[in-house]
């Protein structure tokens, strides 16, 4: 456990961002031996169309909800569609649903992001509702946090409460965006595949140069 909490600490400082809301919490959670939550983080992903409690029950014959299949029709390809992801990204509460390469067929995932405009972030992530077959044991939400704050290399942290495993990843040369930061922050795909690194890593997918380590 203390070896765990040390090493966090150093991942905490690794960009100069030591005592961040997200670390900060995980870290003395740990070092306490309680679990974070929700609470102590932000409440879980939840898209502009989930806020009706109708057209969640509004499923398509695939058991999708409707309002996913109907994204997929716009976007013309399952892998393309999003949910609830402004056209402009501002500074603020970014939430939406994308889609991931499942193997089998792509699925789809919540996820938000609590960001101040700079260059780090919060996140949470959770398979979507607007999935089929879900059940109560779906839902594994996963608190997180992001930062580039060299402009070219991504940290990753981040706690898993329902699979006990907390986690680190550094990928050279992932950070959000391209050299001018300014602006591809602000266009929405950039963010949407900040998302899909966010789930390879706790997919533990083999990405470039990436180093990392995971506690249980």
């Amino acid at each position: 456990m203390f070896s765990s909490v040390r090493s966090l600490r150093t991942v905490a400082k690794w960009q100069g961002t030591d005592h961040t809301p997200f670390l900060g919490t995980l870290i003395d959670g740990q070092a306490s031996g309680k679990s974070v939550t929700a609470g102590q983080i932000g409440k879980r992903p939840q898209t502009e169309n989930e806020m009706s409690e109708g057209n969640m029950s509004k499923r398509a014959t695939s058991g999708r909800t409707v309002t996913l299949e109907d994204a997929i029709a716009r976007a013309g390809d399952e892998l393309s569609a999003t949910i609830g992801l402004p056209e402009h990204i501002e500074p603020g509460e970014i939430k939406f649903t994308f889609m991931v390469d499942a193997g089998d067929s792509p699925q789809a995932e919540d996820i938000t992001f609590t960001w101040d405009g700079g260059l780090s972030a919060t996140w949470l992530q959770d398979i979507s509702e607007h999935e089929s077959n879900l059940s109560p044991a779906s839902s594994a939400p996963v608190w997180g946090w992001a930062s580039w704050r060299n402009g070219g290399d991504l940290l990753l942290a981040y706690t898993w409460p329902d699979v006990e495993v907390d986690g680190w990843a550094h990928i050279p040369g992932g950070a959000p965006g391209s050299e001018d930061q300014e602006d591809t922050l602000s266009e929405p795909q950039t963010w949407v595949e900040l998302a899909r690194t966010i789930i390879s890593v706790l997919r533990g997918e083999e990405l470039p140069k990436r180093t990392g380590q995971t506690y249980e």
